[in-house]
């Protein structure tokens, strides 16, 4: 038998496992621990009015899908009675998190009428100015004219408007007045990468964010940005809207706040059709594309969303259970394992090694899991799982269940006695030779197997059947 490709086979695997783990130590690398084991944040938020099942199982959706786009697993989402729970695990910026699940994300597309300063009460006794907001001045409004968008063969050039003074005094229009007047002009705050900061005055809103089908963040062309896809309705009201802002600003409003205010096809001389898809451009942060693109695709929550408690999770109840479990399985493992040597002898430090390796290459792939855009974490289950899957890996080379073959018991080698890991007995053959072959008769005895692991016992003339395994 060549076992030349059996002794590659091996030293390939031990070398990609102990290559791994070696790499995974090396990098600083550790199984990321999930909320029962690391700890965490809590969240607990409450609708804004009464919800039915149906809305609070389309809320809980979003929410995870949001926190899953993130790239964070092991968070839970869940309903208790008519408020949302939230539990997220010990991750590095987990303030970012509750903003995206926390955000209404009430989405509408409205034409930018002009920036505006940041609010500054009136001094002295005058109130605030109340009721409508007036209109832009003709020198700060945002339109094509003012704008004069100049396209170039890879960029283009526009004129820079100041913000309009006279709307400094005018507060912001609050989320849910923004939302509830659709067609009514607004003065929303902006966030710093929008375009539209400190604040921005919007016109009526042309489409919602139902119009949207999903959003991804790309990197093309040495920049982030984000591609749109739009849905069949959607897309010709984009169309339409989109060519009657033609070189002007369309702001992205999202719960009462201009996350992104984009200029329409700034590098073409005339308008041309999107078609069913949208990319924004812009001097986005890989986390500022992604974090729209999230925006975009979960943005419609059914209901406004208060928080009304967030605490920290701690780890002790889990640390406790992890402890006692881990000194339980590795005492068990252990005593397995000294059986397995003392029982099976040689055979029985291989498969201690083999559970070396197979203890190194889970080591690295989960920790690489965990590092990866996949994100794994590692709960109180999971780790009954790997335990539990460690020993199936030393019961399959060797059957602790099993008795040890006839050699095995003897104190032979693995050389010695190179059939040992069978269940046995094995079914002894029906009918014998005298010198221990099976057969019909003797012309066959010569080229069938034979059921014996061992020299035929039997004196030459007397009938005997060994109650070996077959060999060839």
């Amino acid at each position: 038998m060549n076992r030349r490709p059996l002794v590659v086979s091996l030293l390939v695997s031990v070398v990609i496992a102990l290559g791994a783990l070696a790499a995974t130590v090396a990098a600083g690398w550790a199984p990321r621990l999930g909320l029962d084991l690391a700890g965490g944040s809590e969240v607990v938020y409450q609708p804004a009015r009464h919800i039915n099942s149906g809305e609070m199982a389309t809320t809980i959706s979003i929410i995870r899908n949001r926190i899953d786009g993130a790239g964070v697993s092991g968070a839970q989402v869940q309903s208790q009675g008519n408020d949302v729970v939230v539990e997220l695990p010990n991750i590095k910026n987990p303030q970012r998190i509750i903003d995206l699940v926390g955000t209404t994300a009430q989405m509408l597309f409205r034409p930018v009428l002009c920036n505006a300063p940041a609010y500054s009460p009136p001094k002295g006794k005058g109130a605030s100015p109340s009721g409508s907001l007036p209109a832009c001045a003709a020198q700060y409004q945002l339109t094509a004219a003012n704008l004069d968008v100049r396209p170039t063969t890879t960029s283009y050039t526009a004129n820079t408007i100041p913000p309009d003074p006279v709307f400094a005094s005018y507060p912001s229009t609050s989320p849910t007045v923004d939302y509830a007047e659709k067609n009514q002009e607004v003065l929303l705050p902006g966030t710093p990468s929008s375009g539209c900061s400190p604040r921005c005055v919007l016109g009526p809103a042309g489409l919602t964010g139902k119009a949207i089908a999903s959003a991804t963040a790309q990197f093309v062309n040495s920049q982030w940005v984000v591609d749109v896809t739009l849905t069949g309705k959607g897309a010709s009201q984009w169309n339409a809207f989109a060519a009657k802002n033609f070189h002007q600003e369309i702001g992205i409003d999202l719960g009462g706040e201009v996350i992104s205010a984009p200029l329409t096809q700034p590098t073409n001389s005339t308008f041309q059709s999107f078609g069913n898809s949208v990319q924004i451009s812009g001097s986005f942060t890989e986390t500022q594309a992604k974090d729209l693109a999230l925006d975009l695709t979960y943005g419609a929550l059914p209901v406004k969303l208060n928080q009304v408690n967030k605490q920290i999770v701690t780890p002790t109840l889990g640390r406790s259970s992890l402890r006692a479990g881990l000194a339980a399985g590795i005492g068990g493992l252990v005593l397995v394992l000294l059986y397995m040597i003392f029982y099976y002898r040689g055979l029985g430090i291989v498969v201690v090694s083999g559970l070396v390796v197979t203890g190194g290459l889970l080591w690295a792939i989960i920790s690489a899991l965990g590092r990866s855009g996949v994100g794994l974490t590692l709960d109180l289950s999971g780790v009954t799982g790997l335990i539990v899957s460690v020993g199936i890996t030393g019961r399959g080379p060797g059957d602790p269940s099993a008795p040890a073959s006839p050699a095995a018991s003897r104190g032979l080698s693995a050389r010695s006695s190179p059939l040992t890991w069978s269940p046995w007995p094995l079914p002894s053959c029906s009918t014998c030779s005298p010198s221990g072959r099976s057969g019909a008769s003797p012309s066959s005895w010569a080229s069938r197997p034979c059921w014996t692991s061992s020299p035929p016992t039997s004196s030459p003339g007397r009938s005997s059947c060994s109650s070996g395994r077959a060999g060839s």
